[in-house]
């Protein structure tokens, strides 16, 4: 219980995806399935009331479930949070959650039930209700996950096998990437490998491989990649993407700001922010 939970389970990307599933989730199960009388729920029997109160209901829950997961977000940046920490973390939301629920019961829908007679109610139901979609978005972010893990070891294949992770001889021409532990995932000839784009906790790598252009995922943040790669000319032209500046056949410019061409017909045109748009244009010896 003192093991540390995986970083995909705090990625912001699977948190929004979570929240969605279980706001659509909590509709159906309350308002199609009708695992209890409606009256239970809410002090009504009317369907059209009981979607409507349904409705208000679940939102203010996503609420708290928002402000939770970001105050989780935050603090799990500072100090790993453990598998004990964050289902009691669950647990205190479930908590949360059925005491705003009584409360709007109460006070705001004016049930004539007491207080205390909604609230057990409010605590057996909540965690009934949030139990299957978190278990659901738990074993679907871990396939996902070991997915990714696969992919990567498939892409593997291409490259020779590295002992302890390093190179005995590294030709200058050669692009070693590693993860956030500095373990040596891949090795990319600088003339094959076209741009690198943040996801998140991890980012992907373009390269070309037996002339198709072949996706790895690598667990790392673009800032550290960028600090690695100074010495191979790599340019940073988003707060999203790297590119290869040798790869570039167009800069084209228009309304919306500049956009690089890597002259590769299944590759997206890399958007230019501002904030390099003047390092890109002085490299093509570009004036306004």
């Amino acid at each position: 219980m003192n093991k540390i939970i995986p970083e995909y389970i705090m990625e912001r990307r699977n948190i929004i995806k979570m929240l969605i599933f279980i706001t659509f989730f909590s509709l159906l199960f309350i308002n199609v399935y009708t695992p209890f009388k409606y009256a239970e729920w809410f002090d009504t029997n009317s369907r059209t009331e009981q979607f409507i109160y349904s409705g208000i209901a679940i939102i203010g829950g996503v609420v708290i479930l928002i402000l939770s997961r970001i105050l989780m977000h935050f603090v799990h940046k500072k100090a790993k949070l453990t598998v004990l920490q964050y289902s009691g973390w669950l647990i205190a939301e479930m908590i949360l959650i059925a005491f705003a629920y009584t409360f709007f019961n109460k006070y705001i829908l004016k049930d004539n039930r007491e207080f205390m007679d909604i609230l057990p109610r409010a605590l057996l139901f909540v965690p009934m209700l949030l139990f299957i979609p978190y278990l659901v978005s738990y074993l679907y972010l871990t396939l996902k996950d070991k997915d990714i893990m696969i992919r990567n070891l498939l892409a593997g294949k291409h490259y020779k096998k590295l002992k302890e992770n390093e190179l005995t001889e590294e030709p200058k021409d050669i692009v070693h990437f590693k993860d956030e532990k500095g373990t040596l995932r891949l090795l990319v000839k600088l003339s094959n490998l076209f741009y690198i784009e943040s996801a998140d906790n991890y980012v992907n790598i373009y390269y070309l491989n037996k002339s198709k252009v072949s996706r790895f995922i690598l667990r790392n943040s673009l800032k550290n990649i960028e600090e690695s790669l100074t010495e191979f000319g790599l340019i940073r032209c988003h707060r999203s993407f790297i590119v290869n500046i040798e790869k570039v056949k167009v800069l084209r410019k228009e309304k919306e700001g500049l956009f690089i061409d890597l002259g590769q017909e299944d590759i997206i045109d890399i958007p230019v922010s501002k904030t390099y748009s003047d390092k890109i244009m002085e490299l093509f010896q570009i004036t306004d």
